[in-house]
């Protein structure tokens, strides 16, 4: 019976190991992707209250807090290659740049979070990537005029031209209710 309860440890390898930690750092991308769909598909027709108003900030809040897990994930990860002795100075090299970028796009994150809560009076979550910029705007619509501001904030935080820039519209919903039949 002892022969058919073995246990079985993994030994992973190095290259195994990176393997295991981009898939952990997917699957933090793929939560903050996430994430952004549940905060932009939710029902545009129906009324705001007080309510579904601080709902909407926890959204923002928590989506913000999922950013922050992920982007922590990634510099954890990017620091353990910097530091393992068996990367060469290539690699190293390769993950200082990414640490670089990764601080570089979380500065201009916040910048353009700032002004646009300054300048629009309405809260942002800002996504720089190096493909683009995504937006998501605490706002069931916007003007062109809106929309061509928070292109012109995140185009000056950026550097990124207008077509690699999404804006994302919050639609608010109002909290419903069920009630089960007893």
């Amino acid at each position: 019976m002892e022969n058919r309860e073995k246990k079985f440890k993994i030994k992973l390898t190095e290259k195994q190991k990176k393997i295991f930690m981009a898939c952990l750092l997917f699957a933090g991308v793929a939560a903050v992707g996430c994430a952004n769909f549940i905060l932009t598909s939710q029902d545009a027709s129906a009324p705001v209250s007080d309510t579904a108003k601080s709902e909407t900030q926890d959204v923002f809040a928590a989506f913000r807090e999922e950013k922050i897990a992920s982007r922590e994930e990634q510099l954890s990860y990017i620091d353990s290659v910097m530091k393992s002795a068996a990367e060469g100075d290539e690699v190293k090299k390769q993950a200082q740049q990414q640490k670089l970028e990764l601080a570089a796009n979380m500065e201009q994150e916040t910048a353009a979070e700032g002004m646009i809560k300054t300048t629009l009076e309405a809260d942002a979550v800002v996504t720089v990537s190096s493909s683009g910029v995504s937006v998501v705007i605490d706002k069931k619509t916007l003007t062109d005029a809106q929309a061509a501001q928070i292109a012109q904030i995140v185009t000056a935080q950026t550097g990124k031209s207008a077509n690699n820039i999404k804006i994302i519209p919050q639609q608010k919903t109002e909290n419903i209710e069920t009630k089960v039949d007893e």
